[in-house]
């Protein structure tokens, strides 16, 4: 259940990253650092803190697979990034998806 919790509160919190991000850039957009937002929500579980983190989606690499990672990384090291979301885990995702991420 609380694992559950966690999970919510993380998409919330990621949602709430890229609403920001979102309205900072073009209005029309639907994509930030060149991934459809929709596809990078489903990475949410992934970066989420708390026990046994589940693997990205394939929506979730399929994301990341087109997003330009550099710009990537600035959100990761956004001071405002929700405590729920784990860096090191985001970190990660990229290599889960047999994808090179950049130095953050």
């Amino acid at each position: 259940m609380e694992s559950r919790f966690n999970i919510a509160v993380a998409t919330a919190s990621f949602l709430i990253i890229l609403a920001a991000a979102t309205i900072s850039a073009d209005e029309n957009q639907s994509a930030i650092c060149n991934a459809p937002v929709a596809q990078l929500l489903t990475c949410a579980p992934a970066v989420t803190k708390g026990p046994n983190p589940p693997m990205p989606s394939p929506d979730c690499c399929k994301a990341l697979s087109v997003a330009d990672l550099k710009c990537i990384c600035k959100y990761l090291n956004d001071p405002r990034l929700p405590p729920q979301i784990d860096r090191g885990l985001a970190k990660q995702v990229p290599g889960k998806c047999k994808l090179t991420m950049p130095p953050c």
